[in-house]
């Protein structure tokens, strides 16, 4: 996300707690061996600052004004805690630069083996999550002294403070001090909280991850069919974990065991591992328990995770439905265009791209209206209607989201309608149970959507002529490009035309009680508006659960280029599936007998495949068509009759 359109998590509002005293001289006494620190009180006696870097932070982080400053600790949703403290360090300088800034404990001596450090960390921004590092020096304070380092990241968490430990055993008998130094370029700044030295267990084996997580997406599978769950095991412990039992129940059924042999998780080290079990053969939800078990373990509070997994008749195809909102006038826009493009060159049987415009000439004011309210500013994008993204993280989106479950399969078929008219029968087959209000929403869009006025210019904030960032894609060098794209030159894809009957969509479209492996359809009967391009329209199908509004699975086809023609003899034309990864059916109506030839040409014009002449009687005929040799890409198949010639799209996708 670009900084300069991003929501800051700005930990602090947090000025009112700039420490009074922020030059401190290194203490002389060495403390206890155990200790804690959560700087409520200011920063402790003893401790050390070093602002090597000596740069001066942007005017967002002014009041930081030394390496490391007190400031006022704030929940994961930015809530202020009251009377609670952290310590924050800022990398984001004018001019920029490289942080160097440390904050030292007072000395104190190891005197176990099983001596550990903790400490809780939390970066404010998830795209500029600032770095650091932890060394230890045996001399002294200063920076020259701290050779050894103990942990070091490249970028601190930054939904919720994590915690962070290390084993200090291998100074045992020493007298140290522990350094955390921000050495991050250009980031933002880091927070960090509760600093305590204890003496950690022999044997503590815990369990801090179980996928898929209670409530995921992904937490599908078929009835009585194997299915991987994964796990995160943590060593809690100071003695390296070698073997180790996981336990899993499933519902009520048997306990499954799982040997984990030949590991070496070091002290505050974790192994990830699957674990394979079957599930019920009787479609449903089950809660899911997993759990550790480790020789001597002396903490069984931190061993148990819980889950659960519904099993379902079949696992749907899912496309991911996206919906941007963009607009001309938007600066920071072409991001979206770049990336929206991206995903359909690459993933078009599993996404469904509709760009909802904002203030411009193709503005759909029903669209809009919904879409508004749902995203914090332009450029975003809603994935499912269940997570707002923005447009430049899509593909990783994508890669995270894609496996999610469909819940039903959607078939899409066009209709014969007259004139402008268009319709299209909806099919859904849901792999499970499901009651209460779903409904179907049907979206025409249009690629290719050019004009020649002012408005239809597309402002461009990466240019030369402008913030100068660099952004390739979707047949432009945009930073080359001047900061309004001229309109002669901007052509839109995924553009909302209509929506039908709402973005919401249509209550009672779907039964209240639907089953697992029946098929509910629905029709939806429309218009399309005269000067729309037909051969570059899809109707796009959505699933809406409307208690919360998300997506839960889509489809598409290509809308039909030639309506009723009377003239050709044909008075239908239908390709199905489309886009299609294999085989096709052609469905038409022939008004009366003729010989019919059916040939298929790409985009330059070329004839790549012809089906033989044949004569045909009339009504309705189905034929196969088989396009597995074709290449990716857009074919226009003709059907020619004695008397005309009616065209219909083809996609085809491998």
């Amino acid at each position: 996300m670009d900084r300069f359109v991003s929501n800051k998590n700005i930990e602090m509002n947090t000025r009112l707690l700039i420490a009074g005293a922020l030059v401190l001289l290194a203490g002389t006494s060495v403390k206890a061996q155990n200790w804690t620190e959560n700087f409520n009180a200011g920063f402790p006696s003893g401790w050390t600052l070093h602002n090597v870097d000596n740069l001066t932070p942007i005017a967002q982080y002014a009041y930081v004004t030394d390496a490391w400053v007190i400031a006022q600790k704030q929940t994961a949703n930015n809530t202020p805690i009251p009377n609670d403290s952290v310590i924050v360090s800022t990398s984001w300088y004018n001019p920029s630069g490289t942080a160097n800034d440390w904050v030292i404990t007072h000395a104190f001596t190891v005197n176990s083996a099983s001596t550990a450090i903790e400490w809780e960390e939390k970066a404010f921004n998830a795209s500029y999550a600032d770095g650091y590092e932890v060394r230890v020096s045996t001399t002294g304070t200063a920076v020259g002294d701290f050779t050894t380092v103990l942990y070091s990241t490249t970028g601190a968490a930054t939904t919720d403070y994590a915690i962070k430990r290390a084993l200090l055993g291998a100074f045992n008998g020493q007298t140290i001090y522990v350094a955390f130094r921000n050495n991050s370029v250009d980031r933002e700044a880091l927070a960090l909280d509760n600093i305590r030295v204890y003496t950690a267990a022999a044997n503590d084996a815990a369990l801090t991850a179980i996928t898929p997580t209670l409530g995921s997406a992904k937490a599908f599978g078929v009835s009585g069919s194997s299915y991987t769950l994964g796990g995160t095991l943590y060593n809690n412990g100071s003695t390296a974990i070698a073997t180790a039992t996981i336990n899993i129940q499933i519902g009520s059924a048997p306990v499954v065991t799982q040997n984990l042999t030949g590991l070496n998780v070091a002290a505050f080290g974790t192994h990830n591992f699957t674990a394979p079990v079957t599930l019920p053969v009787t479609n449903g939800n089950y809660p899911v328990s997993m759990w550790v078990s480790l020789t001597n373990d002396v903490n069984s509070v931190n061993d148990t995770l819980k889950t659960a997994i519904d099993a379902v008749s079949y696992m749907p195809a899912k496309r991911l439905t996206i919906e941007e909102g963009t607009g001309t006038w938007c600066g920071w826009c072409p991001r979206g265009t770049v990336y929206m493009e991206e995903l359909w060159n690459n993933h078009q049987s599993q996404v469904s791209l509709i760009a909802v415009h904002n203030g411009d000439p193709m503005v759909l004011s029903a669209y809009d209206n919904f879409m508004g309210p749902k995203i914090g500013g332009y450029p975003s994008a809603l994935v499912d209607r269940a997570m707002e993204v923005d447009p430049g993280d899509l593909v990783d989106v994508f890669n995270a989201e894609k496996d999610n479950f469909g819940y039903a399969d959607i078939t899409v078929t066009n209709l014969p309608a007259a004139e402008f008219g268009f319709s299209v029968k909806a099919s859904v087959k849901p792999a499970l149970d499901l009651s209460g209000d779903y409904r179907l929403a049907l979206v025409l869009t249009e690629d290719d959507a050019h004009g020649t006025t002012a408005k239809w210019a597309q402002a461009n904030y990466y240019s030369y002529q402008s913030a100068n960032q660099p952004l390739v894609g979707a047949g432009f060098d945009w930073q080359q490009e001047p900061d309004k794209v001229p309109a002669d030159k901007m052509f839109y894809d995924f553009v909302a035309r209509h929506v039908v009957p709402n973005p919401n969509g249509a209550a009672g479209s779907l039964p209240a009680t639907m089953t697992a492996g029946n098929t509910y359809d629905y029709t939806f009967n429309t218009t399309i508006t005269p000067g729309l391009v037909r051969d570059k329209m899809r109707a796009i199908v959505m699933l809406i659960r409307n208690s919360d509004g998300h997506i839960l699975n889509s489809n598409f086809v290509s809308v039909p280029v030639g309506v009723s023609d009377v003239k050709s003899a044909v008075t239908y034309l239908n390709i199905y599936p489309n886009p299609t990864m294999g085989n096709a059916t052609i469905s038409f109506n022939l008004t009366e007998g003729s010989k019919v030839n059916i040939v298929v040409v790409d985009a330059m014009g070329r004839v790549v495949k012809a089906m033989p002449e044949q004569q045909m009687i009339a009504g309705e005929h189905k034929l196969n068509l088989t396009t597995v040799e074709l290449a990716n890409g857009i074919y226009n198949v003709k059907i020619q009759t004695e008397k005309g010639i009616m065209i219909e799209r083809l996609s085809v996708i491998k």
